[in-house]
């Protein structure tokens, strides 16, 4: 059996998911990068690029009712 992991961040108050991070070090090329993962913003922290997706906000469709 696999397990995925995947991280999310939240960045003003919306969340993303983690797609790749790369090293500022290696010094990559953000826009083929971005295209490639499908990203729709890099972020740039502790000498790391976060590539992300938006996580759009989730609608509940139906309301769980619990019976005692």
């Amino acid at each position: 059996m696999y397990q995925i992991h995947t991280t999310f961040i939240e960045i003003d108050g919306t969340l993303h998911q983690v797609l790749r991070t790369i090293k500022e070090i290696h010094n990559p090329v953000i826009d083929t990068w971005k295209e490639h993962l499908g990203a729709d913003k890099v972020f740039r922290k502790e000498g790391s690029f976060y590539f992300v997706r938006e996580v759009p906000e989730a609608e509940i469709i139906e309301e769980e009712t619990t019976t005692s």
